[in-house]
């Protein structure tokens, strides 16, 4: 018969053996899944010509400019181009890992991390032709239908700006034959994707009777951003900054 401190020296050999040889596998399976978590991130983008699109080359200009960012910064990516309002709510809730194109703003901020800024979108109106509309300030589009895109949030103070009568579009497509129909007054978007709508239109009344309100709204920073709820969102803005300056 075993005496007691027999018996608690093989129970004490076991434990030691067994924790030994569970720490190295648990160890390795935790640094794996990290490392392969950051070789490859799932971005998403909008409808969003000619910046992001399922049908662009390289889905756009400003997807090729991300993508080939974070590959200077040594990591990958996919872009899944949804509309607007559910891509931000992938980023917002963890389901997506990162967006390639976002404005910055005080909500968005708190879900969002934003990276430096990598290009510029100029703001404008746009209208039908024989309709003299000038902008000075937000107070002179009060007695407009305006249309903006859906959960956009061009600018903090159009945010923050109550008395404008909006009316909200998921594509711009649809937006400008809005305007064509006179089923708005203006139109609120970035000129390089209005141009390439009208460019693009197979409606040559549409291009012939819709033009610009000569003042610029605004002027927008435009950057790749993080979801919050991805864990290495702090490394991989780092990172990329990093590499947008070798740019």
């Amino acid at each position: 018969m075993l005496k007691v401190n027999q018996i608690n020296h093989i129970i004490s050999y076991f434990l030691v053996a067994l924790s030994c040889s569970i720490a190295p596998a648990s160890a390795n399976s935790s640094s794996t899944a990290e490392t392969d978590e950051g070789l490859k991130l799932k971005l998403v983008a909008n409808y969003w010509e000619p910046y992001t699109g399922k049908n662009l080359d390289k889905q756009g200009i400003a997807s090729d400019l991300v993508l080939s960012t974070l590959n200077k910064a040594g990591i990958k990516a996919t872009i899944d181009i949804v509309p607007w309002a559910r891509a931000y709510k992938m980023v917002k809730e963890g389901k997506a890992d990162g967006v390639i194109a976002i404005w910055k703003t005080t909500e968005r901020a708190k879900h969002v991390l934003f990276s430096d800024s990598y290009l510029k979108n100029s703001i404008v109106l746009l209208k039908r032709k024989e309709k003299n509309i000038i902008y000075e300030s937000l107070s002179s589009l009060e007695n407009l239908r305006i249309g903006i895109g859906r959960d956009y949030d061009y600018h903090q103070s159009l945010v923050d700006y109550p008395k404008l009568k909006t009316v909200k579009f998921s594509r711009f497509e649809y937006a400008i034959k809005m305007l064509y129909k006179d089923r708005i007054d203006v139109l609120l978007t970035d000129k390089n994707i209005a141009e390439y709508h009208l460019k693009n239109s197979k409606n040559i009344s549409l291009r012939n009777e819709l033009d610009f309100v000569q003042t610029t709204v605004f002027e927008l920073p435009l950057h790749f951003g993080m979801s919050k709820k991805y864990r290495k969102s702090d490394e991989v803005i780092k990172k990329f900054n990093q590499a947008l300056q070798r740019n």
